[in-house]
């Protein structure tokens, strides 16, 4: 097995690794709330042991120098969205999953859409054929009803042949909440997860942004926080009636979080994608059509509680990955696209926050890899796939600093409005077993 002994300056690497020794790194331990200089020992591509840098490497093996790189566990996303496979025009998928992996992603969660729902065994295939030569997991989520139509629940007995464990209606709404009720109670029969993005979506049509002061200044019809919170209590109430254990994905504002304190967290998990941890409505103040994103982006205080909520561990964080056409963000405001790809620059914007003092590493690591494992793990049966704790990990240098953009933004929903940030994942290094 050839290895480099040091990691290249300039370009992204994944190494596969069964045994070395890793030296010179800053370990995150997220569990021991921890960050120190230490040597990573890696034996039969099985077991990682952290060690003090004062211990000899591994006799007769590789060993590959770190440089003083922060090493922490690649990250799981919860919630992104891929182009339609079968639609070449909506984007690339295979350009969007090398874009997670050079991200620092070990795992992504595809959300289904109106044009790509996930409801079919022969769609999943395609998902994961697509993404075969990928070094990512790729989990799909399938649709909850066909085709998202909120009629028909999905074929739940053979999408679990295919190793699916998780179902969403997505953002798209049921209008009968008898029929969402039975389709939650199949799910349950096949002890599916549920996830909810919860929008009520006679409170959000119309809207192009949050509903306050920045609305108000630019005269621009905006989406109220209680389109949140209703859906959110409606979808708690109908997960309850179902006895299905919600993840409620993608919150926005403080008064979700009081909602699922007031319903009890025990059995409920949530996320935030991390341009609602980053940014406010005050990036529309120019009518910048870049940081319209579904749900909208909110006011600082609301920003600062979701902050706080993963400094607690109450909440995992998301990419909200959701590629746009840079001409979809070109068009008069209300015409544009809501969305905004975050493979790029998820590892930038977490770097920021953590030079802000608003996360440590530990409380990162804990939400991008932790916590959402343990979410996935949580509701995973005993025959499903079992996710192991620490087999892919990446070699970080917060204080790369990056190009202007759209020079690293190279997926189609290159359109991320971000620029002087720092901080690239430099390498993956995968665990491979000896057989």
């Amino acid at each position: 097995m050839k290895i480099a002994s040091t990691f290249n300056q300039s370009d992204f690497q994944i190494h596969h690794v069964q045994t070395a020794t890793i030296q010179n790194i800053v370990w995150v331990d997220s569990t021991a709330n921890t960050v120190k200089p230490a040597n990573l020992l890696i034996r039969d591509g099985k077991k990682i042991e952290v060690v003090s840098v004062e211990t000899a490497p591994l006799k007769n093996f590789p060993v590959i120098d770190g440089k003083g790189y922060i090493a922490c566990p690649a990250w799981w996303d919860l919630a992104s969205t891929l182009p339609d496979p079968n639609n070449p025009s909506s984007g690339n998928v295979e350009a969007e999953l090398k874009l997670a992996e050079e991200g620092g992603f070990a795992q992504v969660t595809v959300w289904p859409t109106s044009s790509y729902p996930l409801d079919t065994p022969a769609e999943v295939r395609l998902l994961q054929q697509t993404a075969k030569n990928s070094a990512l997991m790729v989990t799909p989520i399938v649709a909850l009803t066909r085709g998202l139509a909120g009629e028909r629940p999905s074929d739940f007995a053979a999408l679990k042949k295919e190793g699916c464990f998780i179902t969403t209606q997505s953002s798209v709404p049921m209008t009968d909440l008898r029929v969402q009720a039975r389709c939650l109670e199949y799910a349950a029969t096949h002890h599916l997860k549920v996830f909810f993005q919860s929008i009520e979506s006679s409170l959000a049509v119309g809207g192009y942004m949050h509903e306050g002061e920045v609305s108000d200044i630019l005269g621009i019809p905006g989406i109220p926080v209680m389109a949140e919170t209703i859906a959110v209590m409606r979808d708690l109430e109908l997960a309850k009636h179902a006895e299905v254990q919600p993840h409620i994905s993608q919150i926005s504002c403080e008064r979700t979080l009081n909602l699922l304190h007031s319903y009890g967290s025990e059995n409920i998990s949530a996320d935030v994608s991390i341009f609602h941890l980053c940014f406010t409505e005050q990036q529309l103040i120019n009518f910048d059509s870049r940081f319209r994103v579904t749900p909208p982006l909110r006011t600082e205080s609301d920003r600062l509680a979701l902050i706080a909520a993963v400094r607690d561990g109450q909440l995992a964080i998301s990419s909200g990955h959701q590629p746009r056409a840079t001409t979809s963000k070109m068009a008069p405001f209300a015409n544009t696209a809501s969305g905004a790809a975050t493979f790029d620059v998820f590892l930038a914007l977490g770097c920021e926050l953590i030079r802000r003092g608003e996360l440590s590493w530990p409380q990162w690591v804990k939400a991008t890899s932790a916590l959402p494992r343990k979410i996935l793990n949580n509701y995973t049966k005993s025959e499903e796939t079992t996710y192991l704790a620490l087999d892919d990990f990446c070699l970080i240098d917060p204080d790369a600093q990056w190009d202007k953009l759209p020079e690293f933004l190279q997926s189609l929903g290159g359109d991320s409005g971000i620029t002087g940030f720092r901080g690239k994942v430099k390498a993956r290094v995968r665990l491979i077993p000896l057989s």
